[in-house]
């Protein structure tokens, strides 16, 4: 996530973005049928790992996740819980590691309720994923492919069928701080499907940003507020 100091928890909250005489002003946004705005929620253990991640729409929690590491940072399970608090899948997690102990493979086995892939199966280099593959009864049922820049950070994202055939990409651009400046997905023929600009209006005293403009390729604008709480 790219954060400054000794981060305890983040929650990112979606506005609709409405201008008047000059000033931004945060609004609701609207129910639609075809979509729903997901906030996201996350909690950091004291060595920067995630504890738990809180999905949320309109306020109500909708999915909730509790994450168990060993002494390597290699995560070793993985709990799905739904909206009511209810534990509908588990995971647990082999890892494999090189010489210098960094993970180079991570297969996450699922089981439970609402299991949408037996196994996923993610490579690793230079700690970075570069590829996950989610198998149902040993096929494929979905790829992707992860490329960085020097900074570790995700520049181009690819969808891939079961023979690596394309059917989207997602390319991230970052401005000097780490902060992610722009989103371009295109298809499998390389034509624009949507474009994301961010624009960073308020940070905090660690650097971290407070607030922040999307701007999608139809001109909605959705302003973002972080709220950081920092570890004492």
């Amino acid at each position: 996530m790219n954060l400054n100091g000794n981060v305890e928890s983040i929650k990112f909250s979606q506005f609709q973005a409405v201008k008047k005489n000059g000033q931004i002003e945060k609004q609701p946004l609207p129910k639609l049928d075809y979509m729903a705005y997901v906030d996201n929620e996350y909690h950091f253990n004291k060595k920067g790992m995630i504890e738990d991640h809180i999905q949320y729409i309109s306020n109500r929690m909708t999915h909730k996740y509790v994450y168990e590491y060993d002494k390597n940072l290699c995560t070793i399970s993985k709990k799905y819980y739904n909206h009511s608090g209810e534990l509908v899948n588990e995971s647990y997690f082999k890892n494999v590691l090189n010489e210098e102990g960094e993970i180079v493979e991570e297969k996450e086995f699922m089981t439970g309720k609402n299991v949408d892939s037996n196994v996923i199966l993610s490579t690793f280099v230079n700690k970075n994923k570069v590829e996950k593959i989610d198998y149902v009864d040993d096929i494929i049922f979905g790829k992707q492919k992860y490329k960085y820049n020097a900074n570790n950070n995700v520049i181009e994202e690819n969808d891939l069928s079961e023979d690596d055939q394309i059917f989207f990409k997602v390319k991230t651009f970052y401005n000097d701080k780490g902060n992610i400046i722009k989103t371009v997905t295109v298809d499998e023929k390389g034509d624009t499907i949507s474009i994301e600009n961010y624009k960073y209006l308020k940070f905090d005293h660690k650097g971290n940003w407070t607030e922040m403009l999307s701007i999608g390729n139809d001109s909605t604008e959705i302003l973002i507020e972080s709220k950081i709480v920092y570890r004492k």
